[in-house]
């Protein structure tokens, strides 16, 4: 499987703790293998939501601490059903762009980075 990097910069606007912003990135069919998030003079309270294809990758909430992340999730049965048994896989997009959505911000040019590391 080769992996490769893929990373988006949001811009939030607005009043100290309650600024947002949102970037979306365009991505081919893939499997979403790790994100790691760096925050840019962020309060606490900032809540960043990553999605694709109206499905959460990640949900971060009250948080602005630089990390590196593995979403993973459940696989369902034949029947459509949510296994709760492990392994989680990871996130798969059907090439719907990737969007990331910032609240509860400070107004910042590059408050959040966000890097993919996306398989093929």
């Amino acid at each position: 499987m080769g992996l490769t990097t893929r990373t988006v910069t949001v811009t939030t606007t607005g009043t100290a703790g309650s600024a947002t912003g949102s970037a979306q990135l365009g991505v081919p069919p893939c499997a979403v293998m790790a994100v790691k998030v760096d925050f840019t003079s962020q309060p606490g309270t900032t809540d960043t939501t990553i999605t694709s294809d109206s499905r959460t990758i990640l949900s971060l909430s009250n948080n602005n601490t630089n990390a590196l992340f593995f979403p993973r999730t459940p696989p369902d049965d034949t029947a459509g059903a949510t296994l709760s048994s492990n392994p989680h896989t990871p996130f798969i997009t059907t090439g719907a762009p990737i969007s990331i959505s910032v609240a509860q911000g400070n107004a910042n040019a590059s408050a959040l980075k966000v890097t993919f590391v996306l398989g093929a």
